[in-house]
Formats: C-alpha cells, structure tokens, sequence
C-alpha cells in the first residue's frame, strides 16, 4: 500500500524523464527489480555523463522530498517533534531523566495525554500557514 502511494505522488510530483530516471535508477518495474547505474542511464536516457545523470536522480529526489515535507506529513513531523520537546523539558523540570527503561504502557500513557496536544498543533499550523 505504502509502495502504490509513493508511486502515485511519484507521478504527481516529477515529470515524466525525472520519473523514468528514478524507476530505472531504483528498478521499479524492471526485471528482477535490478537497477541500472548511472553510466546507463546516461547512455539510456541522454545525458551528459553519467554526473549528469546522478545530479538529475539527486534534484529529483529533493523534489519528491521538499513536497513530502511540505503536505500532511510534514505536519505531523513537526508535531512529533515539538512533543518530544516538551516531553524533554517536562521530565528536565520534574528533575527526572529520560531513561531507555521506559515500559510499554508508560509509551502508551504519554501517548494519549498528548493527542489532544497533537491535533491543537497540527490546527494551530494550519491555521498560521494559511494566513
């Protein structure tokens, strides 16, 4: 599920050379799902050497980054983060360590108490990044 989605905003985000470099690269829909190197490309695809072709893959890859980061999950990472954060601070404040022993339910316990601080943020940003 996770793949068909990629592959989706794959095709949303990159044109249509970007996304053939990228699946050829990867080797999305090639046989035995073997890439090719960027010398092939190059030869493949056209361009200058295979430099050319490993700087169009990376550009490419920023591109599929930068809009990843930029819709709805971007927004969740910044959540994510900014309940570490607080989750920090707080166990800095009660004079308490953040310590690899943490049990499940403990996980779970912090987890509900800051759902409801999640979904604040995430309407908080969105309020913000609209205006």
């Amino acid at each position: 599920m996770r793949r068909t989605l990629l592959m989706q905003r794959m095709e949303e985000v990159l044109t249509p050379r970007e996304l053939n470099l990228v699946r050829s690269y990867l080797g999305i829909g090639q046989p035995d799902e073997v890439g090719l190197t960027f010398q092939e490309l190059a030869i493949r695809l056209n361009y200058n050497g295979p430099s050319g072709a490993e700087k169009a893959y990376k550009a490419a890859l920023r591109k599929l980054k930068r809009d990843l980061y930029s819709g709805s999950y971007g927004r969740w990472l910044s959540a994510q983060k900014a309940i570490r954060a607080a989750e920090a601070e707080a166990e800095q404040d009660t004079g308490h360590d953040a310590t690899p022993q943490r049990t499940w339910w403990e996980e779970k316990a912090l987890a509900n108490r800051f759902a409801c601080e999640i979904a604040a943020l995430i309407c908080v940003y969105e309020v913000l990044s609209g205006a």
